[in-house]
């Protein structure tokens, strides 16, 4: 899926969550940056968001940190 970064351009990637996990992989359009990040723990729906919005944010940092 395609979603923007906060510092311009776009992110290229997939997640997903089983119980207990959070993946997410992004990698940038012009293929100069990719991450990896993978969470676990334990919780209800709540704690679960909370994982995937930490993930998220995330993902933007370690991108956007190389458009500076």
């Amino acid at each position: 899926m395609q979603q923007p970064l906060t510092c311009g351009g776009d992110t290229w990637g997939h997640g997903g969550d089983l119980e207990g996990f959070t993946v997410a992989t992004s990698l940038t359009v012009g293929r100069r940056r990719s991450i990896v990040v993978v969470a676990n723990g334990t919780g209800g729906d709540e704690q679960r968001l909370a994982a995937e919005r930490a993930v998220r944010g995330l993902v933007d940092r370690a991108l956007c940190a190389g458009a500076e």
